[in-house]
């Protein structure tokens, strides 16, 4: 049935006219050039995270569709939770043990034992199947954890221990909770005349939207399998706590031959009427630091903040820095600096702007989708 829909469906899809011909970074830079232009604007502010100016692609890359280097700093988020586990002590991390290394040990051991026993949990809705935890479930876990520090790594440590002693009621409990995994079931609640109603409901950054853009943007993949399993191969050896679980974002390209209307390849370099603010965190599990010094080095004037956290993007860890030096950075028009140039940001009286700005922060945090990453789905 589903080959039979896509194959009817192909002459639109393909067609001069398919909307997934301009799905490009570059179509959605000329939209927003031409609705500037038919407003009469001059000028535009723009924020973009993501990828974008908060937590960074290396451009070169994206363009390209190699995605070497996207997770050079993933291993380092994954230390900083055996090294914070092990400071937080056994009352407030569950997984602790004497030594950062002894909680790696267990963590390596307890997904050795998956491979080959893996977690059988009985649902307790007779309607609904055995849900069962694999590896590869866990390792998509915590590969989602990574995104999220501050919020997931607590609940990640009380997992990893319940896991350890054969039960996984706590695994399925939290990937449920944010919606990373879809219960089985044997119930059709929105059925009609024995069919699924449609999908009615909104979503956002789902897999298949960023697929269509990621390829859009970075051309076709046509590696054998010989070449994917060597890049597979030398994404896991440089990043062991992610890499497996993220070799599929470059394979999300195998097959797609539609060929976007506008395409930029670069060069990525030119003088812009108002410096850039790259905004990095010191370990971010997909876009690393290094990217975003690289992307500024061709951007004369452009500022890097580096803020002292892990995870992905400054909404992985609230910060009033962060906060008030965005909304800074558009009003500096002669000092293209950020907080005076290149220091550490020394925290000022707090006065209820500040707590306002620092409420939002925390708040965006907690209820930012961990799916929307992408890469928190099918746990």
């Amino acid at each position: 049935m589903c080959e039979e829909n896509m194959e009817r469906e192909k002459p639109k899809l393909e067609g001069e006219e398919s909307l997934l011909k301009f799905v490009s970074t570059a179509s959605v830079a000329r939209d927003m050039l031409e609705i500037m232009e038919k407003t009469g604007t001059e000028k535009m502010s723009y924020v973009s995270g993501q990828g974008g100016e908060d937590g960074n692609v290396d451009y070169l890359e994206w363009s390209t569709n190699t995605h070497k280097s996207f997770l050079h700093d993933s291993d380092k988020v994954m230390e900083a939770f055996y090294h914070h586990c092990h400071l937080s002590g056994p009352t407030l991390c569950a997984f602790y043990s004497p030594t950062p290394s002894q909680i790696s040990t267990r963590l390596q051991n307890l997904l050795a034992s998956l491979k080959t026993h893996p977690i059988i949990v009985p649902s307790s809705d007779p309607a609904s199947l055995p849900e069962i935890i694999t590896y590869t479930s866990l390792q998509r876990l915590i590969s989602a954890s990574l995104y999220r520090p501050i919020l997931l790594f607590p609940s990640l440590a009380n997992v990893l221990l319940s896991l350890e002693a054969r039960n996984g009621s706590a695994f399925i409990d939290l990937v449920s909770a944010f919606g990373m995994r879809e219960p089985f079931t044997c119930e059709c609640t929105s059925c009609q005349n024995g069919l699924p109603s449609p999908e009615t409901e909104d979503q956002e950054a789902t897999d298949d939207a960023m697929a269509a853009v990621m390829c859009s943007d970075g051309g076709p993949m046509n590696d054998t399998i010989s070449e994917f399993k060597t890049y597979a191969e030398t994404l896991m050896h440089g990043a062991k706590a992610a890499g497996a679980v993220n070799a599929e974002t470059r394979m999300l390209c195998a097959g797609w031959n539609i060929k976007p209307k506008f395409r930029f390849t670069g060069p990525f370099k030119t003088h812009t009427p108002h410096p850039i603010l790259y905004i990095a965190n010191h370990a971010d599990n997909v876009t690393p630091l290094r990217s975003a010094k690289a992307n500024s080095a061709n951007f004369p004037a452009s500022v890097v903040l580096v803020l002292e956290a892990f995870g992905h993007t400054s909404l992985a860890a609230p910060s009033l820095c962060v906060a008030r030096e965005t909304g800074l950075f558009g009003e500096r028009r002669e000092e293209r600096s950020v907080g005076g140039g290149g220091g550490v940001w020394e925290k000022r009286g707090d006065d209820e702007r500040d707590k306002e700005l620092g409420d939002a922060t925390w708040g965006l945090m907690m209820n930012y989708d961990v799916r929307d990453s992408g890469f928190g789905r099918g746990v």
